[in-house]
């Protein structure tokens, strides 16, 4: 009888905290991953198992490790792997993914289309190959591209335009995915923007979304202080935000643990989740957020463009390094969340992404990955 459960992406930022969580609740579970330097696949997955353990203090189950890579065909499994892969594994949950913004020159052999487009589609012929039947697989909210208003969890395909390829990629994705025939059972489960660890800020992927902001302004904050500014420090920088947009941040572990709720509680396939927050947080509150973090003032929201002949060094450093984030200064969309509140309700509670919370992500960030 099959039994194990494919996580693609097991090395990544989210699949490290799903991978835990499912080790931890007994899931076999097997996985795909490239070898990296001079660590094997397997060595790379059994060395985070090893800090899953001292983290959870015992023992946890191993998964079982092939190399392969889903921008191959069949992910790279040889024949061996394969047959394996028919006998023994029932799901997958697809996650892994390339968060790039866009293809080189758009090429769609680069990625984001090689891993989030045509990796899509080697897991699903492996799938087909295996007689797998039930997917998981990981979108994202953002399918919803530049679309206005409440964007339902039941919808995918409204005409609607794209900011980047990234977008894009994964709206085609989680399209090929629910036109696949074979697939018996369908979950999709769409996060919003993922931040760090609730508890600490961490993170291994402080390369999208708020991070861009952090590095800026970490890096601005070294010039100012290394031209002898003490004490708190006028930037002077006026932003093209109004400062009421909503931001859908969600921090790694609630992710993770809706992820494996879902994924580990049958009565939920089946259906659309939008892992985003109750609650979004505002432009302004990121800002005021990393002025305390910072020491910073003169940071304000003004809601209109300044034009480049009117911008003080620090407003011209800003546009020169955010130009390419320009698509998202306005309005997110609103994010039905019918189906993820029936299923989560107060098993799965969203931390609070506070104060405290933001002052964790950005310290983590400063000291860990940008100094």
């Amino acid at each position: 009888m099959k039994k194990y459960t494919l996580l693609t992406g097991a090395t990544g930022f989210i699949g490290q905290y799903v991978l835990r969580r499912l080790l931890a609740k007994d899931v076999p579970v097997v996985c795909i991953a490239r070898a990296k330097g001079d660590m094997t696949a397997a060595d790379r997955v059994m060395e985070l198992v090893k800090q899953f353990e001292a983290a959870e203090g015992r023992e946890l189950p191993k998964p079982i490790v092939f190399t392969g890579d889903i921008t191959q065909e069949m992910l790279g499994l040889d024949d061996n792997a394969l047959d394996w892969f028919e006998a023994n594994c029932k799901a997958v949950i697809h996650n892994a993914a390339s968060i790039r913004f866009h293809a080189p020159d758009n090429d769609r052999t680069k990625d984001p289309y090689l891993s989030n487009v045509n990796g899509t589609q080697h897991m699903l012929d492996l799938c087909k190959f295996a007689e797998i039947e039930q997917v998981f697989h990981v979108s994202t909210a953002y399918i919803t591209g530049l679309r206005e208003g409440v964007c339902l969890e039941t919808e995918l395909d409204e005409n609607q335009d794209f900011a980047n390829d990234y977008q894009r990629s994964k709206f085609e994705a989680e399209q090929m995915t629910r036109g696949a025939e074979h697939i018996k059972s369908l979950t999709v489960i769409r996060p919003g923007i993922v931040v760090g660890d609730s508890r600490d800020g961490s993170t291994t992927a402080p390369d999208f979304g708020l991070y861009h902001y952090i590095q800026f302004t970490t890096q601005v904050m070294k010039m100012a202080r290394s031209g002898g500014a003490e004490g708190t420090v006028k930037l002077n920088i006026r932003l093209p935000f109004v400062g009421t947009e909503p931001r859908n941040l969600i921090t790694v572990d609630w992710v993770a643990d809706a992820m494996t709720h879902i994924i580990t509680t049958p009565e939920l396939h089946g259906d659309t989740y939008h892992l985003t927050p109750s609650e979004a947080t505002t432009s302004s509150r990121i800002v005021e957020a990393m002025g305390k973090y910072f020491d910073y003032e003169g940071i304000v929201c003004i809601g209109e463009t300044i034009p480049e002949e009117e911008r003080t060094e620090f407003e011209k450093l800003f546009f020169d390094y955010a130009t390419q984030f320009e698509v998202f200064w306005g309005d997110e969309p609103t994010f039905d969340k019918t189906n993820t509140n029936a299923a989560l309700a107060d098993t799965i509670p969203q931390p609070p992404l506070d104060d405290e919370c933001l002052r964790k992500i950005i310290r983590f960030a400063v000291e860990e990955c940008f100094s």
